[in-house]
């Protein structure tokens, strides 16, 4: 779900989201780490600070990126992007 409440659906939706997005190159975005947290072997999360920068202005997020090790890889479960501020 994008921070305006339209949801991707579907692998094919969210590749090309994500194709669109880094094609960009009038953006910043810094993170700062301000939390991280391990359970067992197989799951991790980070909730960063950030601030997402384009022509429309500054917008502060706080951003939880939720991991899962399965078959010798990282894989994301969640990437939850919330506006602040």
């Amino acid at each position: 779900m994008l921070p305006g409440g339209y949801t991707l659906v579907g692998r094919g939706e969210v590749a090309d989201f994500v194709d669109g997005f880094f094609a960009r190159t009038d953006w910043t975005q810094t993170l700062e780490v301000r939390h991280t947290a391990v359970a067992g072997c197989d799951t991790a999360l980070v909730l960063f600070d950030s601030v997402y920068t384009d022509g429309d202005g500054a917008v502060p997020l706080a951003i939880i990126i939720t991991w899962t090790y399965e078959r010798g890889e990282w894989k994301v479960l969640v990437d939850q992007n919330t506006v602040v501020g």
